[in-house]
């Protein structure tokens, strides 16, 4: 009954969020944007389907210049140096290795690149809730035992 009533308020937010902070744009979205230049974000935001649930290398290597700030989670961050390249045998099926992946994801911290800024630190790979405070840039990191 809980779980439900949870997914129910979720189901109501909205796919994204405006924020206007000491005169920046910010948008925040779970993956990120398939990012066209010179469209408004509002028309923008409406023209995205699940790539804002689900965008990763598109998103990351977008070189498309905006006059907002696009904030984003889904992509934990001490993995996007690979969503950008490749990744290590650590990663494969056959040299999976989970005490490497741990260790990188203790490692984590907010990504900040052009008008990209990734605040996924790998919670749910032990790593840690990476908060960031937007009306200083002040970053905040919380170990979750």
């Amino acid at each position: 009954l809980e779980q439900n009533n949870i997914y129910r308020k979720l189901k109501e937010l909205d796919d994204s969020l405006i924020v206007d902070i000491n005169n920046e744009i910010y948008v925040i979205v779970h993956a990120g944007l398939f990012i066209l230049p010179d469209i408004e974000i509002e028309d923008l935001l409406k023209m995205q389907g699940d790539n804002i649930f689900w965008i990763r290398k598109r998103f990351l290597k977008s070189n498309v210049k905006t006059n907002y700030k696009i904030i984003f989670g889904h992509t934990q961050t001490f993995t996007i140096p690979y969503e950008l390249n490749s990744y290590p045998k650590h990663y494969t099926y056959e040299g999976y290795d989970e005490k490497k992946i741990v260790e990188e994801a203790k490692q984590s911290k907010i990504w900040f690149k052009d008008n990209k800024i990734g605040i996924d630190c790998g919670l749910a790979s032990n790593g840690v809730l990476g908060c960031l405070r937007l009306n200083d840039m002040k970053e905040f990191y919380v170990k979750v035992e």
